[in-house]
């Protein structure tokens, strides 16, 4: 459950001596030469409490197997001179940036030269801003649903790391969805069936997969979120067999499809996208197909060459109007190569196949792009291309977060038009999103926001604020119904519940398709935010380990434990906090203070001395409030350098007239 700041490493002697405890056969393997394996387990996110459980199971297997085997969360172990003692590095649930550029350089050096590399559980939830490690990793966390049981079915049992495992596995874990599928850029050794439980939205969900890295090999399972997990003896001989492949003592077919000569490729399977929406139909392909495809919508596949195709073909329907497909190298706007129409097929659920010839004269990544009239024109289920010749595989790409825009872009320098509306299946919230979310061209950071005197029926008060700052690229839910009409929620005293509860709702919105918001979130990046008594909710509410980071604005927690709340409150939150006050003026300006000094997390208090109670709201401040608003989430939820500059510079916030600026921890 990756999700939140840093939390300070405590050995958990319960959770290791439970694994200590647990009589379990442990597969042997005669043959393997003496070697060492590096354990890595730093977190700079969501910290799970089953590492020190997952560092002594691997010890296990090391004392059983031959390996012996060195843990740390220190990343200047990240040297070419100390990896190089190690046939394999276990990333087991590290969450966040936990090395710098240094220590990158001298990882991928270590892989690309030889080394292994083993992926477990949220390993895919770290180092965003890192290409080559999407690249390694096969594929980036997005979200997940609650923990459940779930079957695995298993693809490829030859693999050392399967070979034994059931066909099909039914067992309980945290069943991670990915941003990209990893099926054409790696060799999937198993799938999840997203039949047997909720909240998958993959379609074809790859779970644990293996491919080479340059001279190196890669490895990674999304299992093994619990303590429990590693008690399992399935768990534990798959993680032997990856270790074991990875180190490079047993030799495995882990090629990716190569340059997908006549293979099928799932549509779905894009890298990046403009406009289109999964579709879930029985009669496709793995169940889902690219749909609501509109004129001048694209689909983008980086792992899939188009050097030396000379032909396309396609599994499409449609009860639209019909369009073409033009197939471009490169970009949406690259070299066109061909064409072809499609046609009518009287029924969604109908699909046929059309071929085009092409003129091969490119070798870039391949793009899909949908021209028509008005409406919805086709849906494509899967795709094949045909070469001529032995062209030569490409090495795999990064498969990065869809970004048409720079990911290092401010997002203060966005200016979307917003739409306003009330929230899917429910009237206590309003949402404010950018009109079009693909034209964000990333997945969308999510704010929940809690009004000025706990109003849970009308906010119109903070419209403006919030339109403001959902034009910046953000998704923002307020607690309050769209047109002020009663919800069933009383208003005038804090419930944090409805925050936490409207991260729930963005949950199950990112994954129902249909929503405007399908697969659009970054769930890894969510703050609670709140204007006085809103304020409070949002310092609650902030506790929850979904969140990310915590803005308060006129507000804090009360000395004497009005409304339910004291101040020991504060010692739960576990993110940055950005507390903002109007000055002497302001009716919450000593609490606020107070507030600052009393928590432990990095913080942040910026004064206006002029705004008073109301003055970032409706005032002659909310410009200078919301802008410091987005650019401490900005620092905060995605790392900005610029956005940090302006909230902890000199030159920044603090350099505006009538502006001081405090900080601390960071």
């Amino acid at each position: 459950m990756p999700k939140a700041a840093k939390v300070l490493l405590s050995a958990s002697a319960a959770a290791a001596a439970l694994v200590a405890s647990v009589s379990l056969p442990t597969a042997v393997h005669a043959a393997d030469p003496a070697y060492k394996v590096l354990v890595f387990s730093k977190t700079a996110a969501f910290r799970h409490d089953s590492i020190p459980t997952g560092i002594q199971a691997i010890r296990d297997l090391g004392a059983a197997n031959n390996f012996t085997v060195d843990a740390t969360e220190d990343a200047n172990a990240f040297t070419s001179g100390n990896l190089a003692q190690y046939k394999a590095v276990v990333f087991l649930s590290t969450t966040g940036d936990v090395l710098n550029a240094t220590q990158q350089t001298a990882f991928q050096s270590y892989v690309d030269g030889g080394g292994g590399y083993v992926g477990v559980h949220s390993a895919a939830d770290t180092e965003y801003d890192w290409p080559y490690y999407g690249q390694l990793v096969g594929a980036w966390f997005n979200n997940h649903p609650a923990i459940q049981q779930a079957t695995v079915r298993t693809e490829d049992s030859t693999h050392p790391a399967t070979a034994g495992l059931a066909a099909a596995w039914s067992r309980t874990d945290e069943w991670y969805n990915y941003r990209t599928n990893p099926r054409s850029t790696t060799h999937v050794l198993q799938t999840l069936d997203e039949t047997s439980y909720s909240g998958g939205n993959m379609g074809d969900h790859p779970i644990t997969w293996c491919h080479p890295q340059a001279s190196g090999r890669s490895f990674y399972t999304g299992m093994g979120h619990s303590i429990q997990s590693y008690s399992e003896q399935g768990l534990r001989n798959l993680l032997l067999g990856g270790i074991r492949y990875a180190a490079g003592m047993v030799q495995a077919d882990c090629a990716p499809p190569g340059n997908n000569n006549g293979t099928t490729i799932e549509a779905e399977s894009y890298t990046s996208q403009s406009g289109v929406q999964q579709t879930t139909q029985s009669t496709a392909g793995g169940g889902k197909a690219v749909g609501y495809i509109e004129n001048g919508d694209w689909t983008g596949y980086s792992s899939v060459s188009t050097a030396g195709a000379t032909r396309f073909t396609a599994r499409v329907s449609s009860a639209g109007s019909g369009g073409t497909i033009q197939i471009r190298s490169g970009s949406q706007t690259g070299t066109l190569l061909g064409q072809v129409a499609v046609s009518s097929t009287g029924s969604w659920d109908t699909f046929t196949t059309v071929s085009a010839t092409l003129n091969g004269s490119a070798s870039g990544p391949l793009f899909l792009v949908f021209t028509g009239g008005s409406g919805y024109l086709f849906n494509v289920d899967s795709f094949s291309l045909t070469r001529s010749g032995s062209s030569p595989s490409p090495s795999p790409s990064p498969s990065p977060t869809p970004s048409a825009t720079p990911p290092d872009r401010p997002m203060i320098n966005n200016n979307f038009p917003v739409t306003r509306e009330g929230a899917y299946g429910t009237n206590r919230y309003t949402v404010f999103r950018p009109s079009n979310p693909s034209a964000v061209g990333r997945t969308m950071p999510v704010l929940v926001f809690g009004n000025g005197a706990c109003a849970h029926t009308n906010g119109s008060e903070v419209v403006q604020a919030l339109t403001f700052i959902a034009a910046r690229g953000f998704v923002v839910v307020d607690t309050a119904s769209v047109d002020g009409s009663p919800n069933g929620v009383n208003s005038g005293s804090p419930i944090p519940s409805l925050l936490t509860d409207a991260i729930g709702w963005a949950e199950r919105e990112n994954a129902r398709s249909g929503s405007p918001l399908y697969q659009r979130l970054d769930l890894s990046r969510v703050a609670t935010a709140g204007h006085s008594c809103g304020g409070l909710e949002a310092l609650i509410a902030g506790q929850d380990q979904r969140v990310d980071g915590v803005v308060s604005l006129d507000s804090g927690l009360f000395a004497d434990g009005s409304f339910g709340y004291s101040r020991a409150e504060l010692s739960k939150l576990h993110t940055p906090v950005m507390f903002l006050d109007g000055g002497p003026s302001d009716i919450a300006y000593d609490n606020t203070r107070a507030n600052y000094d009393l928590v432990r997390v990095p913080a942040v208090l910026a004064e206006q001395s002029q705004a008073g109670h109301t003055g970032f709201i409706t005032g002659a401040q909310m410009t200078d409030g919301m802008t410091a608003v987005v650019q401490f989430l900005d620092m905060t939820l995605n790392g900005n350098a610029t956005a940090r500059s302006y909230i902890l510079g000199s030159s920044g916030l603090a350099a505006k007239a009538q502006w001081t600026v405090r900080s601390k921890n960071f």
